[in-house]
């Protein structure tokens, strides 16, 4: 069946194609996501700097094409009937500067590539981060975090375009009202470009530290895609695994998805899941830990598109 679009798509990637902004359309969502599953997005365009994300969000905003920012992929999931819009992949924003013991880096840059390039350097504090498979404006806007550690403990300051105004500023951290895995609603209408860290300079083997690090993980994580934890920790500070695991769900599976076997907070795809059957894991955990310790739990992936689960 021919997937039909609600605007001239044709004309747009004309349009982007003569501003230098690279466009692909009728994409997988499998693709997109690292769970590997997701119906077809419209578009996706791919600027490789701020000037041509303004002109991309300009002309997309002229045609009333409806559009989301996204990462690295790694806590995003699109549902089974996709999205009849674009998805703006910031992964070609990609460069950073040293400056000293500062750090400015563009939001598409993956954090354990900058780990790593940063522990060449000599410059320590970003080796309890390096495991995270996300980019850092995904990490920005989530406050991401791993064995104690969180991207706003490194921020200086984070430079983002306003989308309404399609204006790029400056956020100092002192203004940024970060808590646990949240930057509270603060990157509505906004999209991070780029943030500066301040880091510490070290004769340490650093490299040593991210190996140590990552076999940890390794150790803790399934392998099979997913999209990382799914849910924040409780309000009591416990994880939500743990009462996903005493709710005795590990291992349960619908389709192709399975709630992990290693680690409870993990719906991983053993091969075939869809959305929806990833959706079904969450929704099931959500109820049961409600059901048997009276007890909400958050998620912390981001889902784009429209979905309906059978109750």
């Amino acid at each position: 069946m021919t997937h039909r679009i609600c605007y001239n798509v044709n004309v747009i990637v004309s349009a982007l194609k003569d501003l230098g902004v690279e466009s692909i359309v009728n994409v997988s969502g499998s693709t997109l996501s690292s769970v590997k599953c997701g119906g077809v997005v419209d578009l996706i365009i791919k600027p490789n700097s701020t000037s041509k994300l303004i002109d991309a969000l300009s002309l997309l905003n002229a045609y009333n094409v409806p559009f989301i920012p996204i990462g690295a992929g790694t806590n995003t999931l699109i549902t089974d009937q996709g999205f009849r819009g674009a998805l703006v992949d910031l992964s070609k924003l990609n460069k950073f500067t040293v400056r000293g013991n500062q750090l400015y880096v563009e939001s598409g840059l993956r954090l354990p590539y900058l780990a790593h390039k940063c522990a060449s350097c000599g410059l320590k504090g970003l080796e309890q981060l390096s495991g995270i498979p996300g980019s850092v404006g995904g990490a920005v806007v989530k406050n991401a975090g791993s064995f104690g550690l969180e991207i706003a403990d490194l921020l200086l300051s984070v430079n983002y375009l306003d989308l309404p105004s399609l204006s790029e500023r400056v956020v100092d951290r002192p203004d940024l009202p970060y808590s646990y895995r949240s930057s509270s609603n603060f990157f509505k209408d906004k999209i991070v470009v780029g943030a500066t860290l301040n880091l510490t300079p070290s004769k340490d083997n650093l490299s040593l530290e991210i190996s140590r690090y990552r076999a940890i993980r390794l150790s803790r994580q399934p392998t099979e895609p997913s999209l990382g934890s799914v849910f924040k920790r409780t309000s009591s500070g416990e994880s939500a695994g743990y009462y996903i695991d005493k709710a005795n769900l590990k291992g349960t599976s619908l389709g192709g998805a399975m709630i992990s076997t290693k680690h409870a907070n993990f719906i991983v795809n053993r091969g075939g899941a869809t959305a929806t059957e990833y959706l079904g894991l969450v929704s099931l955990c959500e109820q049961t830990v409600k059901e048997k310790f009276n007890l909400s739990i958050t998620k912390e992936i981001d889902i784009i598109g429209e979905y309906h689960l059978d109750q």
